[in-house]
């Protein structure tokens, strides 16, 4: 709770959309505005600060994590599966790292299996709102209008999914007014334009997709090689259940995008797993039928596997925390430095910036006054530019590139360092 904002929390937790929607919809990036509509009623309320911003992700996911356990409970009978499967959920990579972060992949791939679930037992109303929340929440769940359409191809299923679609929409179009795009923001303009390709096809990339996330751990290893197994053994049964054939389109059309998408951050691999998991579940509820003891034998195996590999990710959770002290050690060191040369500017890249000027992300009191580097046109309008803040050996990319060889080519004076952790940050000043 008291861990500061980092990285892409800078937009996803921005507050005062209620006074100005047009500012909303620039700062998504064309993405829809449903996270930003939850978190900006608890602003209203509690106050807009960082730990009102982690409370969010808190309660939001532990309230879906509860509400897909009684939907399992109502659609299965089997309770030990269903343990096993909320096991994996919560013993995986990316929700351990960021279950408590203001990020909206895990409420948005929830809430849509939620929705899944209610349209497998024919209630339409609850099987509409629940995808009008994962669809306002983000895009990636037009992944579940597929998946119901393919699985219960009926009308009251495409007019169910009508609000979702209409919601989704509006704010595509929205941003399409304001910004003349739709999802291309610019900082993807400019890595496009600098190093020439971005979000290209690449057979090797999914190679290396598939081995990162299957074949190198070993929790997600078993559960591939059970699940095919299983399936090939139970294909008559599996294959009628709506259930298992929707997990099924999502595995495969959720992954095999981003697979061949040129972005390897973590979130784009949560709902692939999440349909993974699931599968997983289905096929060790059919073998339990025949083979009760064996079932839970390799439930139980599974289940110390990831535990095992869940354990690892808490190491990554205590670098976080090392990370968000180095930025605010750095932070407070500008901010005194900075009181000292009134008027002035410092100059750095994405996220720092954000980090420098918003004081929500719980690093300033008060807002410096920054220029961002993104590469935009090289460095220029740097009159007011008195400093410049460096990430030395934990962000490499072209930004960080370009302010490294600009304070070399222009002699900048290396005043302070801030080394923690293993990572380095300096601040330099124009002579």
């Amino acid at each position: 709770m008291s861990q500061p904002l980092i990285g892409d929390e800078s937009y996803y937790a921005i507050g005062g959309i209620f006074d100005n929607f047009k500012f909303a919809i620039q700062e998504t990036f064309g993405h829809p505005i449903g996270w930003l509509l939850i978190n900006n009623l608890f602003f209203e309320i509690f106050g807009h600060t960082h730990h009102v911003a982690h409370l969010v992700a808190i309660f939001t996911n532990s309230a879906l994590m509860s509400i897909l356990y009684f939907c399992l409970r109502r659609s299965f009978s089997s309770h030990f599966q269903i343990l096993f499967l909320m096991s994996l959920i919560a013993l995986n990579e990316y929700f351990v790292l960021f279950s408590h972060i203001s990020h909206p992949v895990i409420a948005m791939s929830l809430s849509g299996i939620i929705s899944l679930l209610f349209l497998n037992t024919g209630r339409y109303r609850l099987f509409a709102f629940w995808l009008l929340v994962s669809l306002a929440i983000r895009e990636s769940a037009l992944v579940f209008v597929i998946a119901a359409i393919l699985t219960v191809p009926n009308l009251k299923t495409c007019i169910a999914s009508l609000p979702g679609l209409l919601f989704l929409g509006i704010c595509y179009f929205w941003h399409f007014l304001i910004e003349g795009s739709l999802l291309l923001n610019s900082q993807a303009k400019t890595v496009y334009q600098n190093e020439g390709s971005m979000h290209v096809m690449d057979l090797s990339h999914a190679f290396e997709y598939f081995y990162n996330n299957y074949l190198s751990n070993q929790t997600n290893l078993f559960l591939l090689i059970f699940s095919t197994l299983a399936t090939l053994f139970f294909q008559k049964k599996l294959y009628k259940n709506k259930f298992f054939q929707q997990m099924i389109t999502i595995f495969i059309i959720h992954g095999g995008f981003f697979a061949f998408y040129l972005d390897t951050a973590l979130r784009n691999t949560f709902l692939n797993m999440l349909s993974l998991y699931i599968i997983s579940f289905m096929c060790l509820r059919c073998f339990s039928i025949k083979f009760k003891k064996s079932a839970y034998l390799i439930g139980t195996a599974i289940a110390f596997s990831a535990i095992h590999g869940g354990a690892q990710y808490f190491d990554s959770l205590n670098n976080n925390k090392l990370h968000s002290e180095h930025l605010k050690s750095l932070s407070i060191k500008l901010s005194q430095i900075m009181k000292n040369s009134p008027g002035s500017e410092v100059l750095s890249t994405n996220p720092l910036t954000d980090y420098f000027e918003l004081p929500y992300m719980g690093y300033v009191e008060e807002p410096l006054r920054v220029r961002w580097h993104g590469g935009v046109k090289g460095l220029t309008k740097l009159k007011l530019t008195k400093f410049i803040v460096v990430p030395e050996n934990w962000l490499d990319n072209f930004a960080t590139r370009e302010l490294k060889e600009h304070v070399k080519l222009n002699n900048y004076l290396k005043i302070y360092t801030e080394d923690r952790g293993g990572r380095l940050s300096s601040i330099y000043i124009k002579e």
